[in-house]
């Protein structure tokens, strides 16, 4: 290896509020880590993990094209639950030493990935070429994901994430009072004329929206789920309040909505929305409907919105 490591280090780093010991887990037991591993639309196949020191993993990470790609690794150190580091490359090759360090915070678990390629050359050309570096943010993202909700499917789920100059108490409290979610919620022209809020799980959560001409669109009431003060709230539009299921014909399609805020440098959030679905055509369908789009326009109108009025 040539240079200094320095140069020839890409370093990645995420925050989540999951224990350690659960961070290990999911990151170091194949059943878990096969289900979440690589970018946004990747797949991991055919794989095995015969894991201790010197042991190896192999599997073939399936792109969005199909094209397969072999990768191989041997564990050189490992020290549960926060240190873990091994060789990864194709098999032929070793493009890079990764060493992942798991620290404890007070809100969850710090994840640092530390690659060490060879030369400053090889590092900036899967940076520059390949996008290393936000393929690893997808990566991580991917990782919190299953945490928060047990499965990652990029064929049934929506996501995206931002980062907004917004606390995340202030995003909470414009998610669940009414009088300041309503100013933002639906994309302009569109109006949220009606908003009622149980915050409690198996509480009530019902939004009316309307369209320019004042028109009342399609609404029905859904019920929380899971709410964590200031960091998560998880609602479903498949029950009403108290868990009570709907009825399957009421609605062209369910979705259960999970969305996450986390601290971000200084007072900021990241913001993650995630929509799951319960097959292919609801998850097409609701893209199609406009769901990055407007989901992010509505976010773009939280910020101005927590920005200009006094919410206490």
């Amino acid at each position: 290896m040539t240079g200094p490591a320095t140069e020839r280090e890409l370093i990645l780093r995420r925050e989540v509020p999951f224990p350690r010991t659960l961070v290990w887990k999911a990151m170091t037991e194949p059943e878990h880590v096969n289900r979440w591993w690589g970018p946004n639309g990747f797949r991991n196949e055919a794989s095995t993990m015969d894991f201790r020191v010197g042991g190896a993993w192999d599997f073939a990470l399936v792109a969005p094209d199909g094209s397969r790609h072999p990768n191989h690794s041997v564990f050189k150190e490992i020290t549960p639950p926060s240190r873990l580091v091994f060789d990864h490359g194709d098999g032929e090759r070793m493009w890079f030493e990764m060493t992942v360090t798991l620290e404890e915070t007070a809100r969850g678990t710090l994840i640092t990935l530390r690659q060490l390629y060879p030369t400053r050359e090889a590092r900036d050309e899967v940076v520059n070429k390949y996008g290393a570096k936000e393929g690893g943010e997808q990566h991580l993202a991917k990782l919190e994901a299953y945490l928060v909700h047990g499965t990652v499917n990029d064929e049934l789920d929506l996501k995206f994430e931002r980062v907004v100059d917004v606390s995340p108490e202030r995003v909470f409290k414009a998610w669940t009072t009414p009088k300041h979610l309503m100013p933002w919620f639906c994309p302009k022209p569109y109006r949220t004329i009606e908003c009622e809020i149980d915050l409690k799980p198996g509480g009530k959560f019902f939004v009316q929206m309307a369209d320019p001409e004042g028109n009342k669109l399609p609404a029905m009431p859904g019920c929380y789920l899971e709410i964590i003060p200031d960091r998560k709230l998880v609602w479903t539009s498949a029950l009403g309040a108290g868990y009570r299921p709907h009825d399957p014909a009421s609605a062209p399609r369910f979705f259960t909505a999970v969305l996450t805020f986390e601290p971000h440098g200084d007072g900021g959030c990241r913001y993650t929305a995630t929509a799951l679905h319960a097959t292919r055509a609801h998850a097409a369908a609701h893209e199609k409907m406009g769901f990055t789009q407007g989901w992010g326009k509505a976010l773009e109108q939280l910020v101005e919105y927590s920005k200009t009025t006094h919410m206490d």
